[in-house]
């Protein structure tokens, strides 16, 4: 059987081996994390926080994540485009995170491969 889509992360949830196609021509097929490693361009990071914290939250990200892109910010929810080569880094932002953030201010967080 074959579905057709747009959307990556709905190939992820209907299909074992997704293939991606290009101006008619199928360019190449996989699983859905063997893609995302080959032309992901790294990761989402996804922050739902009590509105008093979102600035403070914002500077921490931009302090130890400086090549993470801000994709938005409304209300108290973040998202972040953070790229391949700050894999590295998540582990020590995530200890500054618990470290200097209060314990109630983030509400629910999320990280997860990216699509370019």
């Amino acid at each position: 059987m074959i579905l057709t889509t747009h959307s990556m992360e709905e190939a992820d949830n209907l299909a074992d081996t997704i293939g991606i196609m290009s101006k008619g021509r199928l360019i190449t097929t996989g699983t859905s994390i063997t893609l995302r490693n080959e032309f992901g361009n790294g990761y989402k990071l996804n922050l739902v926080t009590k509105l008093e914290y979102s600035e403070m939250i914002e500077e921490i990200v931009s302090s130890h994540l400086p090549q993470a892109s801000l994709v938005t910010s409304n209300a108290g929810s973040i998202s972040y485009t953070v790229p391949k080569s700050c894999l590295k880094d998540l582990s020590k932002f995530f200890e500054e995170l618990q470290l200097e953030v209060p314990s109630n201010a983030i509400i629910d967080w999320g990280i997860s491969h990216s699509c370019k």
